[in-house]
């Protein structure tokens, strides 16, 4: 059943927050896995237009609308949303990775260099997640990080309502990467599914019953595989 978010309230009470500071670091799990918010030291109630204005933006997650504003809407928590679920799609060495571009040979930092990419979209680079990912959620992060606020997801019901709508099996993979050897698992009922690809995209799949001798699954094992392939491939295993 779909939820639809209320209407901005006229009056701006303390419940009215936004967050301006949404990032992983700030993003705890409870003893229920549930994801509880953090770190509420940016936070700003909302005016009577639903705007509020912060102190201070954490650079790398600083949403192109504040390159050239003061006033914000609870788009602004949406975009930074929209950096948490690439890194959870992604890992954050990722956009660790992304922002030391922007460090010169000399060890500094180029600003003007960073506030373009953010400014033109290049910055997370929306074109590249893991295999695994499916394309819904893609689409939703993407969403989310669209350049023009006006362009984003109305508020965090609408991203909870398309998160809701993600089906298959392609997020039960786990994926790690060690020595340049990719590598994603899958255990379900007792039947264990491991991939690796390593950096000449040679891969192999196996499969594991109740603890028993991997054996070698033809389908999965090529001397030359693309993300694309991947992609396919642990969407059907």
């Amino acid at each position: 059943r779909s939820i639809h978010p209320r209407p901005d309230p006229p009056d701006a009470g303390t419940e009215h927050l936004i967050h301006f500071d949404l990032k992983a670091d700030n993003v705890l799990l409870s003893n229920r896995y549930e994801a509880l918010i953090s770190d509420f030291g940016l936070a700003m109630a909302q005016n009577a237009a639903g705007q509020a204005s912060p102190d201070g933006i954490y650079t790398p997650i600083t949403p192109p609308e504040a390159l050239s504003g003061s006033d914000f809407g609870r788009s602004f928590d949406i975009y930074q949303f929209g950096l948490v679920l690439y890194v959870m799609c992604n890992g954050g060495n990722c956009l660790n990775d992304q922002v030391d571009k922007f460090i010169a040979h000399g060890g500094s930092f180029s600003g003007e260099a960073f506030s373009e990419a953010i400014g033109n979209g290049t910055f997370p680079d929306r074109k590249f997640f893991i295999p695994h990912i499916p394309q819904r959620l893609r689409k939703i992060v993407c969403r989310c990080l669209e350049v023009d606020p006006a362009d984003r997801f109305g508020s965090a019901l609408e991203v909870a309502n398309e998160l809701a709508m993600i089906e298959g099996a392609s997020l039960d993979w786990r994926y790690s990467i060690d020595g340049g050897i990719r590598r994603w698992s899958r255990h379900l009922e007792g039947v264990l599914y491991v991939l690796t690809v390593d950096g000449k995209g040679k891969s192999e799949l196996t499969k594991s019953i109740n603890g028993g001798k991997a054996k070698r699954q033809s389908v999965g094992c090529r001397p030359q595989v693309t993300d694309a392939a991947i992609t396919i491939l642990l969407g059907k295993t």
